[in-house]
């Protein structure tokens, strides 16, 4: 089973987010609703583990302070990694900010997890809403500063990004509706290059007036930028006609289809990349259920490979070479 591991937003997934520690916290551990709910949600910075199907099985926050907490995960996902990715992406994001180090309040039962993570006990035990815990701390390596000298020295590679503008902004949706506004959102984000896997190049999604519009301003838009769609099967394609197999042989120079060699093939997957950063991800693309973010460079990263993967065993398909333009 694939899951996901993303920055979230509470402004966008409090309902979520609130649904599950109340289940896991005030339910199964029995911790006063007004002991889970401190009022620091809107101020934290939110981490959550999707299931295939688009759901939150996990979650955890960063509070400015450097402390990470209300770390769960769904019953029946425990024991399979969940909580251990959550946190390693909790502090990724931790180091990346510029924090020192980061602490938590560890119920007891959970310090091997901790210490394994690289948490070490301070203090004695201590009573939380009935149960025992221990602050635990973690301090990050020092990071080496180059001298001067080092600072001058030219860029190998100019066009990598080493920080950027965007901020998380993850979005999930649940219909076709949202589905297609959240994939026309990300493609206006792209400023280089854009990669989309789409089994059948999903008509509802791309075969509209609005997304060849956008890809056409996309691709015009300079020398280097480059779109790459992925397919499965070309046949409903070839037999209703696309808006983009078309814009695609004018725009040859910088857009290109290829269907994935058999053995290669997502079968469920669906996915769109901007750039380096940026996702849209349909985990059954049988469901138009799923989440978006501009910028999640992590899962970009993971999705990016896959992409990569299956380009390198695809080809043209000149079944495509049928449709009339």
């Amino acid at each position: 089973m694939q899951i996901y591991y993303l920055k979230a937003d509470w402004k966008t997934q409090r309902t979520q987010l609130k649904e599950l520690r109340h289940r896991v916290f005030v339910q199964e551990q029995k911790v006063p609703v007004e002991i889970e709910q401190d009022g620091q949600d809107e101020y934290a910075q939110h981490y959550i583990a999707l299931n295939e199907a688009g759901q939150l099985i996990g979650c955890g926050r960063l509070l400015d302070s450097s402390q990470i907490g209300r770390l769960a995960v769904l019953p029946e996902h425990r024991n399979r990694g969940v909580g251990k990715k959550l946190l390693d992406l909790i502090l990724e994001d931790a180091r990346e900010t510029g924090m020192a180090g980061v602490f938590l309040l560890a119920q007891t039962r959970a310090n091997q997890f901790y210490i394994r993570a690289g948490f070490v006990p301070e203090g004695p035990e201590f009573l939380e809403a009935g149960i025992p815990h221990q602050k635990m701390s973690l301090l990050f390596p020092v990071p080496f500063e180059p001298d001067a000298n080092f600072r001058k020295q030219q860029i190998i590679n100019p066009d990598y990004r080493l920080s950027s503008k965007k901020k998380s902004e993850m979005c999930l949706f649940a219909s076709e509706t949202t589905a297609r506004e959240r994939l026309y959102a990300l493609m206006r984000s792209a400023s280089r290059k854009m990669c989309v896997y789409s089994q059948q190049l999903d008509h509802a999604l791309f075969d509209t007036t609005e997304c060849s519009d956008l890809i056409s301003e996309f691709a015009r838009g300079g020398k280097d930028r480059q779109l790459h769609i992925l397919i499965n099967d070309s046949s409903s394609i070839v037999k209703r006609g696309h808006r983009l197999q078309a814009l695609s042989q004018r725009l040859s120079g910088h857009f290109l289809i290829r269907r994935v060699q058999a053995e290669y093939q997502q079968s469920r997957l669906s996915f769109a990349l901007a750039d380096r950063d940026g996702i849209w991800v349909l985990p059954d693309r049988e469901v138009y259920s799923g989440f978006s973010d501009v910028y999640q460079p992590v899962e970009a990263e993971r999705l990016q490979l896959i992409f990569d993967r299956c380009w390198d065993h695809s080809q043209w398909d000149p079944e495509l070479r049928l449709l009339e333009i």
